[in-house]
């Protein structure tokens, strides 16, 4: 949730900000940037955390450890987001590792997710079936956002798409946390 308050605080920080047509990047440059490395760090944090979970399940499904494999690149891809600095305008190195982490999230969490609603389902069917809704809504929406960038919704379009990672996120931290931190043993799937 942290990533969540540190983004709406951030609105009130910077200068002239609106979070309809302004992205989430928008607020990591400038007196705001603080306060966003830090929500994007933890959020970063939790990427590993819960990709770390998914691959401690004592299992033998491939889909799940591509999930957590997939989850973990998402944190590295996050930090990388928060660490880089330099991104202000389009035309500079920061600019181009900032995209390209950008276009990377995207593939990860739609692995993550479409991989994860299969390997799921040998924990609990509604957490997959809703790993596929998320999973399938972010490979239709993200490269509307990633491609067309809408100019007056760009910021509105980003954080819905954040909040279709953070569900997921939580979601699977919630039922990972059910099966006792990998004490459960998830049968093999043929």
């Amino acid at each position: 949730m942290f990533p969540i308050v540190a983004d709406v605080l951030s609105w009130f920080i910077a200068d002239s900000y609106s979070p309809l047509s302004q992205t989430i990047s928008d607020l990591a440059v400038g007196d705001a940037s603080w306060l966003m490395d830090l929500g994007l760090l933890v959020l970063a944090l939790a990427c590993l955390l819960i990709g770390v979970g998914l691959l401690s399940l004592r299992t033998k499904t491939r889909n799940l450890r591509i999930a957590g494999i997939a989850t973990i690149a998402i944190g590295a891809e996050v930090a990388l987001i928060a660490m880089v600095h330099q991104y202000a305008g389009t035309e500079n190195t920061g600019a181009d590792f900032h995209s390209w982490a950008n276009y990377l999230l995207y593939a990860s969490f739609a692995t993550a997710a479409l991989a994860g609603a299969s390997g799921l389902r040998t924990l609990d069917s509604s957490v997959a079936g809703y790993s596929r809704v998320i999973g399938w809504i972010w490979v239709v929406a993200a490269p509307v956002y990633y491609f067309w960038f809408p100019s007056g919704w760009a910021g509105f379009l980003e954080r819905a798409l954040a909040a279709l990672l953070l569900a997921w996120l939580i979601m699977v931290a919630a039922e990972l946390r059910k099966t006792d931190r990998g004490s459960r043993v998830v049968p093999a799937r043929a």
